[in-house]
């Protein structure tokens, strides 16, 4: 029996899908957000582990979904978690999908590119049309975000 932070785990049971939520801050201030924004995230350490007890469970795929906040923000913490996670599941054979959900402000082609070399799926969130994303998606000085995000969408299209 494997424990992390005292939660028991049984390794006879599989874990197809691990929503990990890399971080509680975000760039964002959208009106019907629910997560805490008390800039909390998980350490590599602590991360490495949650992901050797998902990807020694049983069964051959995986799906890998990785959110936060706003998981960009820790851009540097996400490379070595994606990369980690690669590297384990070829390891242990194993097929994984990786997802990320973003809010798209932070993208650009550096980020994008990486994507595109481990073959990570982009989730990107627009709520709408701008009028509507705008009211509900405000940056920090309580504009509207859609342009920002919406011409994100042609270079992730192009390279993804």
């Amino acid at each position: 029996m494997k424990k992390v932070k005292n939660i028991p785990f049984s390794a006879n049971k599989e874990i197809y899908i691990l929503r990990f939520s890399l971080t509680t801050e975000c760039n964002l201030n959208c009106i019907y957000c629910y997560v805490r924004k008390d800039s909390r995230h998980f350490s590599l350490d602590l991360a490495r582990k949650i992901l050797d007890i998902f990807l020694d469970s049983p069964g051959e795929e995986k799906l890998l979904m990785i959110y936060g906040g706003e998981p960009l923000l820790y851009f540097n913490l996400l490379k070595k978690i994606i990369i980690f996670s690669r590297d384990t599941a070829e390891k242990k054979r194993k097929r994984l999908i990786i997802s990320i959900g973003t809010n798209g402000t932070l993208l650009d082609d550096e980020k994008i590119n990486f994507f595109k070399k481990e073959n990570v799926k982009i989730s990107l969130t627009l709520d709408g049309r701008k009028q509507f994303h705008d009211q509900a998606r405000l940056c920090q000085n309580k504009k509207g975000s859609f342009e920002e995000v919406f011409v994100k969408i042609p270079p992730i299209l192009k390279k993804i």
